[in-house]
């Protein structure tokens, strides 16, 4: 045995061990990329056991799936499956094996989107020296027109403040 596949053995050993231990889902360190791992070994050894545990791994990554996982791992365990069904590692339909993370991509995406372009032409402006063409209350806005605000929040705290300033300047 060469000592690369002994090492190979030692990792997948370790992650064999507490691979289901992860909370991290995404592709670059966490279970999704334990996944690749565990499909590419089982083809290099021939042994079904590690083919196996990376069909485990990818269910309890669906189970996983909830409101919290960030944009990023969406699309990280989104590209890890789009490559395992390439290579013909696990089987079927895109569009079917992805609709639930597609749907919260795109849940996700149209929440921050906005915000995300508002950043990038409140930063353009200021780039080309022309911030005046992008008023501070612009943003203000975007964060005090919330209509899901706590009493006790801070978001509450500041739509109260800016209200008041609002008011005070018209009074003016």
């Amino acid at each position: 045995m060469s000592h690369d596949d002994v090492l190979l053995e030692k990792i997948a050993n370790h992650y064999l061990f507490y691979g289901s231990f992860y909370s991290d889902l995404g592709l670059y360190n966490g279970k999704m990329g334990m996944i690749i791992f565990f499909f590419h070994y089982a083809r290099y050894t021939g042994n079904s056991l590690y083919e196996d545990f990376a069909g485990e791994l990818l269910d309890d990554i669906y189970e996983d799936i909830t409101d919290n996982i960030s944009f990023s791992q969406l699309c990280e365990i989104g590209w890890g499956i789009l490559y395992l069904l390439q290579q013909g590692f696990v089987e079927g339909n895109a569009d079917e094996v992805l609709e639930i993370i597609d749907e919260r991509i795109e849940l996700q995406h149209s929440e921050y989107m906005n915000i995300m372009e508002h950043y990038l032409r409140f930063r353009g402006t200021l780039k080309q020296k022309i911030a005046n063409s992008y008023s501070p209350s612009d943003i203000m806005q975007r964060i005090v027109v919330s209509t899901n605000v706590e009493k006790l929040s801070w978001q509450n705290g500041l739509k109260l403040i800016w209200d008041e300033r609002v008011i005070y300047n018209n009074e003016q």
